[in-house]
């Protein structure tokens, strides 16, 4: 994020009241007040759904998987039938 010295807030000030009618400024700095309000809280919720998704899919990835029962055998300990076997 840009930082701004001094001298450049005092220069954008100075171009504020010569652009925006002095009338205006407090419109102005409310509108900017609510964006930046809003905009926070965009964020914020942003932040929120971000970090409930990770944890969401932290947790599952976590999950133990299923049992399954003892006397169903695992496929990758199935012999595997061979042709050479006919003879």
């Amino acid at each position: 994020m840009p930082s701004l010295s001094l001298g450049e807030l005092i220069i954008i000030l100075i171009a504020v009241i010569v652009f925006i009618r002095p009338e205006e400024l407090p419109k102005l700095m409310r509108r900017l007040g609510r964006a930046y309000a809003y905009a926070q809280r965009s964020l914020t919720k942003f932040k929120t759904y971000s970090q409930d998704t990770m944890d969401e899919l932290t947790s599952l990835e976590m999950k133990p998987e299923p049992n399954t029962s003892e006397d169903e055998e695992d496929e990758s300990e199935r012999p595997v039938p061979r042709d050479d076997d006919a003879d």
